[in-house]
């Protein structure tokens, strides 16, 4: 449908506006990160984005690898996990896609495990936006689970200590 009102959710990534988080140069200790806006538009019955307000990632892979050959002498680090894969953004609209069906995503309540999550697209949707009861991301990159970490925080998702919150005002109006 070309009508709003009647389309489906999905995730915007608006990578045109992305904004340095890491002065220039990087430093040995912090990469090149950038913080790039992003949305879920069309879903129904939540907050505006669907929770979502940024990505925190590398400017780009070419930039993040440069950093680790140049800065770290690391020329076998892996780049790939630095990218929003086009499949993480297929998975992510299915979700959304299943919330709109539904009225409530088959997520919600659920334990989630993403593997080898890289910025962590469908774990923080899963856990943001989607009410998942829990996440847990996995990545061998240290560098891809702090993006992911990061980006959880920005979008306010306060991890377990939001859980309690949530759980001691569920009592409270039971």
């Amino acid at each position: 449908h070309s009508d709003a009102a009647t389309a489906s959710p999905y995730f915007v990534l608006h990578a045109d506006q992305s904004q340095p988080l890491t002065p220039p140069p990087p430093s040995r200790r912090w990469p090149p990160l950038v913080s790039t806006p992003c949305e879920i538009v069309n879903l129904p019955n939540t907050r505006g984005g669907g929770g979502w307000t940024q990505l925190v990632q590398p400017p780009s892979v070419d930039e993040w690898y440069e950093w680790q050959c140049r800065i770290n002498h690391n020329p076998d680090a892996d780049p790939s996990w630095a990218v929003v894969w086009p499949t993480a953004v297929a998975l992510t609209n299915y979700l959304l896609k299943g919330e709109e069906d539904g009225g409530s995503s088959s997520i919600q309540n659920q334990r989630v495990c993403e593997l080898g999550a890289g910025l962590g697209l469908v774990g923080v949707t899963c856990a943001v936006t989607l009410q998942a009861a829990s996440v847990t991301l996995t990545d061998r990159e240290p560098w891809a689970l702090h993006c992911a970490l990061a980006t959880a925080a920005c979008c306010g998702f306060g991890g377990p200590q939001q859980q309690q919150q949530q759980q001691q005002q569920e009592e409270e109006d039971a």
